[in-house]
């Protein structure tokens, strides 16, 4: 059967506007005019490697010098190195993070409560006590839903799987085109959702996504030559998200020992040997499968241990190294470049990290409608976006015109800066605001630009400067929440922060910021 050009539309638009921009700004001449943006040369790669012994006890101890990356069998230099231990690292925000992902779409009924069983199984060890910082979600018909986290309490989140309500997954009509098509769009958005929120965080992220899979794209993928590259540059972008947003992918298949249908896992294993003999990727077997090993993470299946197999996935963000390199391969021209790590000290252990990367060449900048769309998925998102952090958010509601007065702080350090001719240090940021309703309908939205400028004293103590930001947004009273988006413009990055709680309104002169905002 020919594709549909609207599932292919729907997944290269979602995709693409979740693209991020690669740009680096680099010290210029002084001039009169605004510093100009100089496009990096070079970009770096940052692996997140697990090493494990023969049987998959994790490894710790190693140094740099016990490993070699090797991209497209060639030899690259390591510029950092960095071993890691959940154990070490006192505060929780420092640590890496899992996502325990619900798959309720691609589910059958009866394997959701097994599923279910054994999440709750899993969240009661240790007395409910976490090693990681853990959120919980689930993928439903409707589309993706946070439940509980991030949080170190298994007991909170075992409860919000208690009341997570069993449904029919009527997508699941293996005979009905149009709902495979459904459980591809909305696997892969959901999965690129959570990309963009982690985008630039600085963390590992581990995705335990519980699931048999969704469908595999080569039975559904006949469409013309044009059809066909866009689904691939599409595919490459998520790829493109996750290599940045350092997110590895653990796959487990609720069925346990089952003798039904593993075709997931056959095209699966199709494609692990394609990647072993050294081949371009063929993107036509791309499965939930694919995505594990592309990322590198695992694909368990075939066991009835379910809860085991949940424990092992997240066990890997305990103990891991994270290395970079900037490639010494500098033409990008999108082709798929293998990365292996050796360990030639130690024939005896088994390096994981992502298979490799697509070498894409550097995004333009985006329009102002890819912005005001990137915002707008922030905006809306059930996810916090997390490379800018958002702190001390203060907020005042006032009536005469209704209107919301947030002030709030960020770090120096999550924005880029370039010089101005003076010695101060200028960033670009974007800050939008939506107010929803009681009901959680979204009601106003507002978007504004600001300039923040450093003096050179400010710069010299950067590490330990806030920048403060105000910005008035009209509301409908009563008013339930607001959400808050912030966006490097350089980068693309975003933070988030949702306020709930507001405070009853206070009346007050009107506003002149707001006299002149859109009708």
């Amino acid at each position: 059967m020919r594709s549909s050009p609207l599932w292919i539309f729907r997944i290269v638009c979602f995709l693409g506007l979740s693209s991020l921009p690669c740009t680096a700004q680099q010290p210029h001449a002084a001039n009169n005019e605004s510093p100009p943006t100089i496009k990096a040369t070079t970009r770096e790669v940052i692996l997140d490697v697990v090493v494990t012994t023969k049987d998959n006890h994790p490894v710790s101890g190693l140094t740099k010098d016990d490993f070699v990356i090797e991209e497209d069998t060639a030899p690259q230099a390591i510029e950092s190195f960095e071993s890691v231990s959940v154990a070490a690292r006192a505060i929780a925000q420092q640590r890496p993070e899992t996502i325990l992902l619900i798959d309720q779409m691609n589910t059958r009924f009866v394997d959701f409560a097994f599923t279910r069983y054994s999440v709750k199984k899993l969240l009661a060890r240790n007395g409910g006590q976490l090693n990681q910082p853990t959120t919980l979600m689930a993928l439903t018909d409707k589309g993706l839903k946070v439940l509980a986290g991030p949080t170190l309490d298994g007991q909170f989140l075992e409860s919000a799987v208690e009341h997570l309500p069993a449904a029919l997954p009527w997508r699941l009509d293996l005979t009905n085109f149009y709902f495979a098509i459904d459980r591809i769009n909305l696997s892969l958005s959901a999965l690129a959702d959570i990309a963009m929120a982690n985008a630039g965080s600085g963390t590992r992220k581990n995705i335990v996504w519980i699931s048999p899979g969704f469908p595999i794209f080569s039975a559904y993928t006949a469409g013309d030559a044009k059809t066909q590259q866009a689904l691939f540059d599409a595919i490459r972008s998520l790829s493109d998200i996750l290599l940045k947003a350092r997110i590895a992918i653990y796959t487990v298949d609720p069925r346990g020992v089952f003798a039904g249908d593993y075709s997931n896992n056959e095209q699966f294993r199709a494609y692990l040997a394609a990647l072993q003999a050294n081949s371009q990727v063929a993107f036509g077997d791309l499965a939930l499968q694919t995505l594990a090993v592309q990322t590198g993470g695992r694909a368990l299946y075939g066991r009835n241990d379910v809860d085991q197999e949940i424990a092992d996935s997240i066990g890997d963000g305990d103990t891991y190294y994270t290395l970079s390199y900037s490639p010494a391969n500098r033409n990008f021209d999108g082709r798929f470049r293998k990365v292996k790590i050796v360990l030639p000290h130690h024939p005896e252990l088994r390096a994981r990290t992502r298979d490799g990367y697509y070498a894409l060449p550097e995004a333009p900048p985006p329009d102002d409608k890819l912005v005001q769309a990137q915002i707008g998925n922030a905006l809306m998102s059930p996810l916090t976006y997390k490379a800018i952090p958002i702190v001390s958010a203060v907020t005042q509601v006032v009536k005469d015109p209704p209107r919301a007065e947030v002030k709030f702080y960020a770090g120096v350090g999550s924005f880029s800066w370039s010089p101005l001719p003076d010695g101060r240090q200028q960033a670009s940021v974007e800050i939008a605001v939506v107010d929803f309703s009681n009901k959680d309908k979204a009601q106003h939205a507002i978007t504004r630009s600001y300039t923040p400028i450093l003096s050179p004293e400010q710069w010299t103590s950067r590490e330990n400067v806030r920048l403060a930001f105000r910005i008035d947004a009209p509301v409908t009273l009563p008013t339930g929440h607001l959400r808050l988006v912030i966006r490097d413009q350089t980068t693309g990055y975003m933070g988030t922060t949702d306020i709930a709680n507001l405070p009853p309104a206070q009346k007050r002169e009107p506003s002149d910021y707001l006299k002149h905002r859109d009708p």
